[in-house]
């Protein structure tokens, strides 16, 4: 696992090292979810993107990369703590765009990795068991603007698939499209919906993994509606509040091994932030939040509350 996250991160260097010969966009932060409110094992979750970010070429080419180290921690009451590395790299090169409708469609073809990793521990840091997942594969996007106010884009994508854990080893390929459409209704308001969906997963409470080879389409629905007012604003500074009204609905296919926990979440999110301009090509951030009437409807007919705090701090670089 070590080996994988040096080639990672030796990747990432070389994308950073050559930037300067084009565009060059990079996110490093910190965000953290206190779910203790109304989780009974009082659980925080911190995630920390190292990086994230776009270089792009002069001929199109834009190499892209999102490396997270992920950490969960429980309460003393003997639950098990989790960390491990949430990683993303592509490659996509521009197609020749198309004309249909009165509309430009803007396409480009990519090469796609994913790779997951898990560290379990008991509350005594022992028992040890890690789970890998490593996707590979080939997507094609394609995006335009409907008007001036909307954007809609898709994505096709099929990827094979290795999950390792404990003496399970599985090796199988899925398929899958993911379509979203951005509204940019003023300065103030602007929403977002996102369907995503794929063939294939984990079949039965062992999660075994049988990829194509069950007859099951899993989905996922997003839809955001958020509002920003700036609060003080200077040459290179901004104070804002925001406020996030959304909904999440997740649905296993019926041979899914969750098809009976299908879920959605609710949740109004208002929020105080801030941006920094240190030079014209670094800026500091910083969001928090609280989730308030927030809502998980789960599959047998119950509903949790959600509420929770989250809090981000970070920078970006754009040269």
């Amino acid at each position: 696992m070590k080996k994988k996250i040096a080639l990672l991160l030796a990747g990432l260097s070389i994308v950073s090292g050559t930037a300067l010969g084009a565009s060059f966009k990079l996110t490093d932060e910190i965000k953290i979810n206190d779910e203790t409110n109304y989780r009974s094992d009082e659980r925080t979750k911190t995630e920390w993107t190292i990086a994230k970010g776009e270089y792009k070429a002069d001929n199109g080419l834009k190499l892209k990369f999102d490396v997270d180290r992920d950490d969960i921690n429980y309460d003393a009451s003997g639950y098990e703590d989790h960390e491990g590395w949430d990683t993303y790299f592509a490659a996509y090169y521009p197609l020749a765009s198309v004309e249909l409708g009165g509309l430009t469609f803007k396409n480009e073809i990519g090469a796609e990795m994913y790779y997951d990793q898990e560290d379990s521990y008991d509350k005594n840091g022992s028992d040890q068991t890690e789970k890998e997942e490593t996707e590979l594969g080939l997507a094609l996007k394609t995006k335009t603007k409907l008007n001036d106010t909307t954007t809609w884009s898709t994505k096709l994508w099929a990827r094979n698939i290795d999950y390792e854990k404990g003496t399970t080893d599985e090796d199988e390929v899925l398929y899958g499209i993911e379509t979203s459409m951005g509204m940019d209704f003023n300065r103030n308001w602007s929403a977002e919906v996102e369907v995503d969906g794929f063939w294939g997963g984990y079949s039965d409470s062992a999660n075994t993994f049988a990829g194509d080879g069950i007859d099951s389409f899993n989905y996922e629905v997003f839809a955001y509606l958020d509002y920003a007012q700036d609060l003080y604003k200077t040459d290179n500074f901004k104070l804002f509040f925001s406020t996030e009204f959304a909904m999440e609905f997740y649905a296993q296919g019926d041979d899914y091994k969750d098809a009976e926990e299908d879920y959605s979440e609710y949740y109004i999110q208002p929020g105080l932030g801030f941006k920094y301009g240190v030079t014209e090509s670094v800026a500091l951030h910083g969001w928090t939040g609280y989730k308030v009437l927030g809502e998980t409807a789960n599959g047998d007919g119950t509903v949790d509350d959600n509420n929770e705090w989250e809090s981000v701090v970070g920078f970006k670089v754009a040269m």
